[in-house]
Formats: structure tokens, C-alpha cells, sequence
């Protein structure tokens, strides 16, 4: 999967989640190896919403180029623009967390980044 787009998907799309929880954070969600660490005593930020979201993103951009990527072996992949973000969008599950039209400007980033010629 493409390392440096699914990172530049978070950064345009979730910037200030990401700022907000940090880099390391973000980077331990992108490479699976994230565990919240419970304290005894302090006072923490509530960032766990935040980390759902972001979560959340990486979980959708995950399966979003995954599904393109099926699409393009099967050469599904040769329709107009929308009609393709829309048979895309339509295969996907996505967390309530994440706005819709966030959902498809996401998608259409996707097409045209792994499709220069749309």
C-alpha cells in the first residue's frame, strides 16, 4: 500500500486530529503498533475521540485503496470519474465518525493520484 499517500490522505483531511494527537501517534496508527496507555494518576488531554477519528481515516483510506487497487485488476476501473467514486463510496463501510463528503474527496484523491490521467 502506498505509504506516503495514505499519510498525505491523513495530513490534507485530518490535519488538525493529527497535529492534535501528534506525529508519533499517527504514525503508530498507520503502522498498527498504536496502545493507548492507561494512567493511575495525572490528568490527560481527552484525545481519545481524536485518535478514534484518525483511526477511523486510516481504516477507510486502507480499504478505499484496497478496493481500488481489486478494481484496477479487474480493469473496473474505466468509467467516468464519478461514476467511479461512486462505486467506490458504495463498496465501502464507514465509521459515523468521518463526514461524508470528507468520504469522497478522499475517494476522487485516491483515483486521481493512482490514476494520473483522470
Amino acid at each position: 500500500m502506498p505509504e506516503t499517500l495514505r499519510k498525505q490522505l491523513l495530513q490534507d483531511y485530518f490535519a488538525d486530529e493529527c497535529a492534535f494527537i501528534g506525529e508519533d501517534t499517527v504514525d503508530a496508527i498507520l503502522t498498527g503498533t498504536y496502545k493507548p496507555i492507561k494512567t493511575q494518576r495525572g490528568e490527560n488531554m481527552p484525545v481519545e475521540g481524536l485518535i478514534v477519528v484518525v483511526t477511523a481515516a486510516v481504516g477507510f483510506i486502507d480499504s478505499a485503496l484496497s478496493l481500488y487497487d481489486r478494481m484496477k485488476r479487474e480493469e473496473s476501473i474505466n468509467r467516468p470519474m464519478d461514476e467511479l467514486v461512486q462505486l467506490i463510496r458504495s463498496k465501502l463501510q464507514v465509521s459515523n465518525e468521518i463526514d461524508d463528503d470528507v468520504v469522497v474527496e478522499v475517494i476522487k484523491e485516491i483515483v486521481r493520484e493512482s490514476h494520473p490521467k483522470r
